[in-house]
């Protein structure tokens, strides 16, 4: 059973990662544990995770047939994002057209849980950067945000945080670093042609 450690987070005093593996999707303190897969024959893959009182949120992706989906957990219920199903099949009736959700990161508030991810066609192309959010209380199906982009096919988001009032999402577009405040997209400056910004954070 192979594991693949896509986030790591360090919540005083324990360690928790999540990943990819047949039976193990998330570990606290290096003991592992499966995410709920609701009804589907695939394992989720657990691309985030974020600890706050003692709860545990994970984001991630779940595969059906060749679609996929945005999944996020909170204590390992699982909750769906958007998902296209498949609208064609090959020869052995199998989807093969289907949209395609990655999901790459989970920010948690006292009061709102926030994911960032893209959502892509079949070929891996991207086609738009999205954002969700969710009370902590009443956690839901939540309708996906889109955020301004330059070039549709290439925006693609990877780390969301929320900060003084403000959402702020680290990405990439049109093969340069942004940044997106509340949905606005802003060019980061020195970005090469191939720059990708992976992480957003907050001090003071």
């Amino acid at each position: 059973d192979a594991n693949i450690v896509l986030e790591a987070k360090w919540v005083q005093p324990s360690v928790y990662v999540c990943g990819e593996g047949s039976t193990n999707q998330y570990w606290m303190n290096g003991i592992g544990y499966g995410l709920e897969k609701g009804g589907w024959n695939s394992s989720p893959i657990g691309f985030s995770i974020y600890v706050m009182n003692g709860n545990i949120y994970i984001a991630g992706t779940q595969w059906n047939d060749w679609a996929s989906t945005g999944v996020y957990f909170v204590n390992n219920q699982i909750k769906r994002l958007t998902y296209m199903p498949s609208s064609n099949s090959n020869n052995n009736g199998n989807a093969y057209d289907g949209a395609h959700y990655g999901i790459s990161s989970i920010f948690v508030t006292a009061n709102t849980i926030y994911i960032a991810g893209s959502y892509g066609g079949f070929g891996g192309e991207y086609h738009s950067s999205l954002w969700w959010s969710t009370p902590v209380g009443n956690p839901g199906t939540p309708d996906e945000q889109a955020l301004d982009f330059v070039n549709w096919n290439t925006a693609r988001a990877t780390s969301i945080l929320y900060d003084s009032s403000h959402v702020y999402i680290a990405g990439v577009d049109n093969n340069q670093s942004v940044c997106w405040k509340d949905g606005s997209l802003v060019l980061l400056g020195g970005s090469s042609s191939a720059a990708n910004a992976t992480a957003a954070d907050a001090a003071g």
